[in-house]
């Protein structure tokens, strides 16, 4: 009798010494909370998955003086800066995949208003983004504005978690899609989806 009440305090004891022990390391303020595990937490997953950002020399992308030119490792959605002597900046990107502007209209390349002058309305229309006097518009293109030659393109991948950056203009490659800015002003072009900023 007394041997078995003696086993039952000693476990009943160890297991308040466990507690004890668990409790020390939590309360310990020496502990960094980076070396906790959060597995439960929102942030800690979201900042997993985010990749480190690497600026790269945007001289690797230009192709001609004043031109710059990208594509993503998916070779899905390429992108270009083109700076004229005239002052004139022509920046965005285009894609093979992505969705139709919601809105379809008249557009600066187009001779005239009408379905049949709309590269939305053509067969597989170019979509994409383009920056008109800073402001982004989700648009179609009736040709290759920011398309590179293969051999061009090869030279100009724009890995994932790279920026590109040329005066108050940047993109950076993400495995979701393509995002830039032009000053506050921004999209992300992917083959899912167009957000403009």
């Amino acid at each position: 009798m007394t041997l078995r009440y003696g086993a039952a305090t000693m476990l009943l004891l160890a297991g308040i010494a466990g507690c004890s022990a668990q409790d020390d390391v939590v309360a310990d303020p020496t502990t960094s909370p980076e070396a906790t595990p959060a597995t439960t937490s929102a942030s800690a997953t979201s900042t997993q998955a985010v990749p480190q950002l690497v600026s790269v020399d945007a001289n690797r992308f230009e192709y001609r003086p004043g031109m710059y030119g990208w594509v993503s490792p998916s070779r899905n959605i390429s992108c270009g800066i083109q700076m004229y002597d005239s002052g004139n900046t022509v920046f965005g990107c285009q894609a093979q995949q992505a969705p139709l502007p919601a809105v379809h209209g008249h557009h600066d390349q187009m001779a005239s208003e009408g379905p049949e002058h709309d590269p939305c309305m053509w067969p597989n229309p170019s979509v994409g983004v383009l920056f008109e006097h800073g402001v982004p518009r989700h648009i179609c293109y009736h040709q290759g504005t920011f398309s590179l030659e293969p051999a061009v393109a090869d030279r100009s991948v724009l890995e994932y978690g790279e920026t590109i950056r040329v005066g108050d203009m940047s993109c950076t490659s993400e495995q979701a899609g393509m995002r830039c800015y032009q000053g506050e002003r921004g999209f992300f072009l992917s083959r899912e989806s167009v957000v403009i900023y």
